[in-house]
Parts: C-alpha cells; sequence; structure tokens
C-alpha cells in the first residue's frame, strides 16, 4: 500500500504539474476573437457569411494593428482548405430532370472532387494532398487533402488573396467543407496555439461552422518546476514497468484463474494506461523540439496539427491513467472498511437484477430514440440523427432540454413525447434501482445477522467447554489436545491459538479465550472453522433426528402388525 501510495504522489504532480491555467485564457481569448465576436465563426449560416468573416474579423484577429497588439503573433499564415464534391454525385428524378440537371451530394472519399477547376493552374484552383490526417466534422468525416491556399503573412497581401478567390469563384455549389488552419503564438506566456476553424456547407444547404483549439507548449524546460515535472514522469515510468513485471508474474502464476478478479483488470489497466500516456509526454516534448527546429525554414500546418493531435492525447490518456489510480484506492479500502465491504457484497449480488434493469432503460430510451427522431428530426437539430437524438434524449434526463423550441416545432406531439419519456423512463431510473439494491442490501444484513448468530453460538460452545474444563485446561498442549478432540486440524488449531495469542508452551487463563472472542466481533471476520464446525454440528443433528424418525416409523409400523395379528 505505501508502494502504491508513493505512485500515487508521483504520478498526480505529473498530471496536474503539466496543466497550466494560461492555456485556459489563451485558448479563451482566441475563442473570443475568432468564433463569438461579431461576424465570428458561429454567425456564418452561408457562404456569402463565410467571406465577410474571412476578409473582416478573421484577418482583425489575426493581424492586429500595431496600437492593439496583445502579445498574440500568427506564426506563417493562414491556410484556407476546401473539399468538394463532383457534379452528378446524386441522382436527379427523371420527372424533374428539366428544373435542374447537376446534382452535388453528400461528401465521402469516392465523391470527392479531384479536378482542376477556375481560372488558373495555381493550388488554389488545383487539388492537391497536404499532408493533414482525416478530420471529422459535424456532417462527415474529411480527407487530408483539397484546394489550399497559404495566405501571406501579412494583412494586406493576405486580403487581396482572399478577395482574388471570391471574385473568382473560389467556393462552388459543390464546396462541402472550408478549413482554417492558424498557428498564434503568445510571447507573453510562451505557448502556441493550433487552431483548426471548419464551416460545413450540407448539400440541402445553410453552413455548420465548428472549431479545435489546442495549446501547447514552446519550451521543454523553461521553469525549475519542469525538471521536477520530468523527474517525477521518469519515477512513474519505473514503477509502471515494475507494476507489468509484477502483473505479469502473477499471471504466469495463476494463469487463467488471473481473469476472475475484478482488480486484476484495473490493475492493468493503470499500468498500461499510465505508461501510455508517459509515451505520449516524451513523444510530444521530443516533436515540440523537432517542430521549432524548422520554423526558420517555413510554416508546416500539417507539423503543426500532428503537435496538436500529441497534446490533445496527452491530456486524455494521461487523465484516463491518473482517474484509475486514484479509483485504486477503494481497492485498500475494501480491506479494512466493514461498511464498504458490506457495499460491494451488495452490490455484486444484485448484478443480475441490476443487468435486467439496464435492458429494460435501454429498450425504453431506444423506443423514444426512434419516435423523437421521426416526429422531431425534421424539425430540431438536436433529433436529427439516431447518434444527436439519444444524446438529448439522455441530456433530457438531466433537465437539460429546450422546450420553446419542442413547442415551436411540433405544439402537441414534442412537449408530449418529452412529457411521456420523462415520466416513464425517470419512474424506471429511480424507483427499480432504488428497489434492487434496497432487496440486495436486506438480504446481505440478513445474512451477516445469521452469520452472527451462528458466531455467538459458537463462542457458547467455546465457552462452555472452557468452563468445563477451565479446572484441567492450563496450558497450550491441554488446549490443544482439546480442540483436537473437538474435531479441528492442524491448520484450525493454529488459526484459534494465533487469535488467542498463546504461544507453544504458555500457560493458558481465560484472558487468552476472553482476547480471542473480542478479535472476532465482526460477522465478515466469522473463522472458516467456526463455519464449518457449526455446519458438521448440524449435519449431525439433522443426521439424528432423521433417525430417531426412522425409528419411530418403524416402531409404529411393529405396533400395527402387532395389533393386526392379536385381532
Amino acid at each position: 500500500m505505501m508502494t502504491f501510495a508513493v505512485y500515487l504522489i508521483v504520478f498526480s504532480s505529473v498530471g496536474f504539474g503539466s496543466m497550466n491555467i494560461n492555456s485556459h485564457y489563451f485558448n479563451k481569448h482566441m475563442e473570443k476573437l475568432l468564433v463569438s465576436r461579431t461576424f465570428g465563426l458561429a454567425g456564418i449560416r452561408n457562404i456569402e457569411d463565410f467571406w465577410i468573416f474571412a476578409e473582416g474579423p478573421m484577418l482583425d484577429s489575426l493581424f492586429p494593428e500595431p496600437g492593439e497588439m496583445d502579445g498574440n503573433i500568427i506564426v506563417g499564415g493562414p491556410r484556407l482548405r476546401q473539399a468538394k464534391v463532383q457534379n452528378n454525385s446524386c441522382e436527379v428524378h427523371s420527372h424533374l430532370k428539366y428544373l435542374q440537371d447537376s446534382c452535388y451530394g453528400h461528401y465521402t472519399i469516392s465523391t470527392e472532387d479531384r479536378e482542376a477547376f477556375g481560372p488558373g493552374t495555381t493550388s488554389p484552383w488545383v487539388f492537391s494532398h497536404t499532408g493533414s490526417d482525416y478530420y471529422r466534422g459535424l456532417v462527415a468525416t474529411y480527407g487530408g487533402g483539397g484546394y489550399h491556399l497559404e495566405l501571406p503573412s501579412n494583412k494586406i497581401d493576405a486580403l487581396q488573396a482572399i478577395q482574388a478567390l471570391r471574385q473568382n469563384n473560389w467556393l462552388t455549389r459543390g464546396t462541402r467543407a472550408v478549413f482554417v488552419d492558424v498557428v498564434v503564438y503568445s510571447v507573453n506566456v510562451d505557448q502556441l496555439l493550433i487552431a483548426k476553424l471548419l464551416v460545413e456547407f450540407p448539400p440541402t444547404g445553410d453552413a455548420l461552422p465548428s472549431w479545435f483549439f489546442e495549446v501547447s507548449r514552446t519550451s521543454l524546460f523553461s521553469k525549475s518546476k519542469d525538471y521536477y515535472i520530468f523527474v517525477c514522469a521518469m519515477i512513474s515510468m519505473t514503477f509502471n514497468v515494475y507494476f507489468l513485471l509484477l502483473e505479469a508474474c502473477r499471471l504466469v502464476y495463476l494463469k487463467l484463474t488471473y481473469f476472475s478478479r475484478f482488480w486484476n483488470y484495473f490493475d492493468l489497466s493503470v499500468s498500461i494506461g499510465s505508461i501510455i500516456s508517459l509515451r505520449f509526454g516524451i513523444k510530444n516534448y521530443l516533436f515540440i523540439a523537432s517542430t521549432l527546429d524548422k520554423l526558420p525554414d517555413g510554416v508546416d500546418i500539417p507539423s503543426f496539427e500532428i503537435l496538436a493531435r500529441n497534446g490533445f492525447n496527452v491530456k486524455v490518456t494521461t487523465s484516463i491513467a491518473l482517474s484509475l489510480c486514484w479509483l485504486k484506492i477503494f481497492y485498500f479500502l475494501r480491506v479494512g472498511s466493514s461498511t464498504l465491504a458490506k457495499i460491494r457484497v451488495s452490490v455484486w449480488s444484485c448484478v443480475l437484477n441490476s443487468l435486467g434493469f439496464f435492458m429494460v432503460f435501454v429498450l425504453l430510451v431506444f423506443a423514444f430514440t426512434h419516435l423523437a427522431h421521426h416526429v422531431l428530426g425534421p424539425h430540431l437539430h438536436e433529433y436529427s440523427t439516431l447518434g444527436a437524438t439519444t444524446t438529448s434524449l439522455l441530456r433530457a434526463l438531466l433537465w437539460d432540454f429546450d422546450l420553446e423550441e419542442l413547442q415551436r416545432s411540433r405544439p402537441v406531439f414534442g412537449p408530449m413525447i418529452l412529457l411521456v419519456y420523462l415520466s416513464l423512463v425517470l419512474t424506471v431510473l429511480w424507483s427499480i434501482p432504488l428497489a434492487i439494491f434496497a432487496r440486495s442490501h436486506t438480504d446481505v444484513m440478513s445474512e451477516i445477522s445469521r452469520r452472527c448468530n451462528l458466531w455467538d453460538q459458537w463462542k457458547e460452545m467455546v465457552w462452555g467447554q472452557y468452563s468445563y474444563r477451565q479446572g484441567k485446561v492450563t496450558s497450550e498442549e491441554e488446549l490443544r489436545l482439546l480442540l483436537e478432540q473437538e474435531g479441528l486440524t492442524d491448520e484450525d488449531m493454529a488459526a484459534v491459538l494465533s487469535r488467542m495469542g498463546v504461544r507453544r508452551g504458555q500457560h493458558v487463563d481465560s484472558h487468552h479465550l476472553r482476547n480471542a472472542l473480542g478479535c472476532l466481533q465482526d460477522a465478515e471476520m466469522l473463522p472458516e472453522v467456526a463455519v464449518r464446525w457449526l455446519t458438521d454440528l448440524k449435519q449431525r443433528v439433522d443426521a439424528a433426528g432423521q433417525k430417531m424418525v426412522a425409528l419411530t416409523d418403524k416402531v409404529h409400523m411393529t405396533l400395527e402388525v402387532a395389533s393386526g395379528d392379536g385381532s
């Protein structure tokens, strides 16, 4: 336990020490500039709105006036990239082709347009692979290629380049997504912000903006605290290797029985998760150094995307591993806490009933998911897909829903569906689990009470035997002989003598027996010898009773036969 406590302190130092409040403020500041301000990214609803955003708020935020400089400098220049689909990527009904012959469908890799278009043969008008990874948006998952333009690193030239794209209709009916990749450096806090702004244009019209910001450090060891975190990371890695070797030895020794204990899975997950998180951390540190060394030769946006992804992986894996480590404290608490042990037994005893409840809950949510999706999906974005509908219904259980939107979309069916759903699911969600656990806990406490009664009987039996022979039992040898006459094995006798505090050759008095009885008050500490002793005694009594019944039947039969002969 002390080993794990040291490991938890060291690993917590790595997890909490790597967080910085400046990252939060830097992230929120850039989000306000690019997303939340007037004509920001969040307000885009069509292609025209995007051009207004790109020519105005985006450039104003990335290239501020000298007097408005707040210490945030754009590294290189923004990169614009669009993903298009081919013409005739969908079918027009034969009777309606006279209205419109061309058709641009949903984006997929197979329907992606890779033909050159527009007035020139430069990169904005010719498809190319940029080296970026696949990116999942709100509507589709987009490839790393497209029609892209690296904007100049000054505001005037960047504005002219964007205006040239707009005048030559760079965005068309086939445009399904526009990416804006930006890298911003904050001089005051020595951090980089990798921003990916995305505006998706579904084939049905409208525009769906989204964004992803990730803050990364530029210096590996800028403060004394960084050296401390690095040392803690190395110590944590050593602990993880030790824990993995320990689990491997246990697996070899226990073989398949190793997988029968829940905490073995937990220990394995903690060790593997910690090693993965530390591996991502080391990889991220090395990647930062290599990426910054290449900056004088030009900004490589794909490298910064990898940097952002590595930083995100570090945070996720570290937080998961650290959470598992803190949850493992329950493993040590359950050993010395009878309350937690009773709760654990109660939970495990109602697992099957809980699975039945879970199936009922899933069926209810699944049924209402289909109902809400079909009725409300065409009108509300929160119910437009099965996944979004499921999320919205689960959020409704936490009272997070927009009743006014439901009333506007479906004045009758909207509120009615929500009312019936909450009434049924909340009844199932709160009443049935409480009833299941209460019944299970009652059964467990009854079993503990029964064992307490058995323990009291065993104490009376032992005390009676000792009181009857207390004048005869004065040494450890005589007590061992008494226990042997009662049918105890050598192992059981050693356990009883250990509880009594009797050593070989020691004088025995009433204090030793009271010490043994006082140490075993908890029902969960009832020794197996007591259960076996009372079980054997009960079996003997039952067998004697059965013999008495059989003997009584024989006597009755003999009397009946005798009376029949006499008549």
